[in-house]
């Protein structure tokens, strides 16, 4: 065990090492002069010059990679060339915002998975209907998620005069509603399930694999979050537990159907024949 974890630190730290030098000789052999870039065409040579030796372009590529390398990691980033800041300090301001944004890709990233569920066969007619539902939910979980927080009453409509789109505990209701009714059919779980059975059931299991990655990325973000698209995230990837399990018992599958677990089954598997 101590010898895989080794293998692996060293093998992450290689790589971080390659990432660094590939940068670094990237940014070297690009064509064009960074001083000139910064000081404009117009400069003289002799600002350029001052540029390179302030910056340290003139220095040795040994000592430059050096230089460049221990920046990094105290976080020394440098100054923005366009309004003079940090660039540790303009990373930190907008890194909520791309956080955000981030997040509400991950639920709109479950529409095509839903879509393609939904030309899978086997689906019953119910479930696909209430899946088309959700696709359309997802994309008001994105429009709330774009804009975090709270609404202020000066906030409250949007540029086109529309009221700002929050996702309400409505949305969860229903789902709940849809999780009673299918979950009254199934018989209670003797083990875990395992993805599979129908393909309407294995493409609502990656449905709900994608679903329960979005909900932790969504409450990663904290507090600014609608707490309400937390809570439909949540439920949502229940309720598709739910259809899988009941795809693959719906009428016409076959009697048991659906995979389960069965503890220590592999010790009384028969060996593969010798070829």
């Amino acid at each position: 065990m101590s010898r895989v974890l080794l293998t692996r630190v060293l093998g992450s730290i290689g790589a971080v090492f390659g990432a660094t030098v590939l940068a670094f000789v990237i940014m070297r052999v690009l064509p064009g002069n960074p001083a000139r870039l910064i000081l404009g065409p117009l400069s003289t040579q002799h600002a350029v010059d001052a540029l390179n030796h302030q910056i340290g372009l003139d220095r040795p590529l040994y000592v430059q990679y050096w230089r460049y390398i221990s920046d990094f990691f105290q976080g020394k980033w440098g100054y923005s060339y366009s309004d003079g800041e940090q660039v540790r300090q303009l990373i930190g301001e907008r890194a909520p915002a791309t956080i955000e944004l981030a997040i509400g890709s991950f639920a709109i990233a479950m529409l095509p998975a839903i879509g393609l569920a939904l030309l899978a066969a086997g689906m019953p007619e119910q479930f696909a209907t209430w899946l088309a539902r959700v696709q359309n939910d997802l994309l008001d979980l994105g429009a709330d998620l774009s804009v975090p927080g709270a609404v202020s009453d000066g906030e409250a409509e949007n540029d086109a005069g529309r009221a700002r789109l929050r996702v309400g505990p409505d949305y969860t209701d229903w789902l709940e509603q849809a999780c009673d009714e299918v979950n009254a059919t199934l018989e209670p779980l003797r083990s875990f399930v395992i993805p599979g059975g129908t393909p309407a059931s294995a493409h609502l299991h990656v449905c709900r694999t994608v679903c329960r990655r979005a909900e932790r990325r969504t409450i990663a973000v904290g507090e600014e979050v609608n707490p309400e698209v937390v809570r439909y995230l949540n439920r949502l990837s229940d309720m598709l537990f739910i259809l899988a399990r009941a795809a693959n018992t719906a009428p016409g599958g076959e009697e048991g159907s659906e995979p389960l677990w069965s503890p220590g089954a592999h010790e009384g598997a028969s060996a593969p024949p010798h070829s």
